[in-house]
């Protein structure tokens, strides 16, 4: 992902981590592991995925030197 998304801006990066988060195919122990986490958390798995896709674009945009500061005050 870090080649892939390397030259995008910070919104592009985004899109491409909550596209990967929500398309991409678990395990049966990884999907075990999101369903729990769901139930314990009271949403469903879609709501997981976004999770997913934020730790995903918020690593990605470390690794590219895009911090996201303002959302972190």
């Amino acid at each position: 992902m870090v080649n892939q998304t390397k030259g995008m801006d910070a919104f592009n990066i985004q899109e491409v981590s909550f596209n990967k988060a929500k398309n991409f195919k678990p395990n049966e122990q990884l999907l075990h592991n999101m369903r729990e986490v769901a139930f314990q958390e009271g949403i469903n798995l879609d709501g997981v995925r976004d999770v997913l896709g934020v730790e995903l674009r918020d690593r990605l945009l470390v690794i590219h030197g895009k911090i996201k500061d303002a959302l972190d005050r």
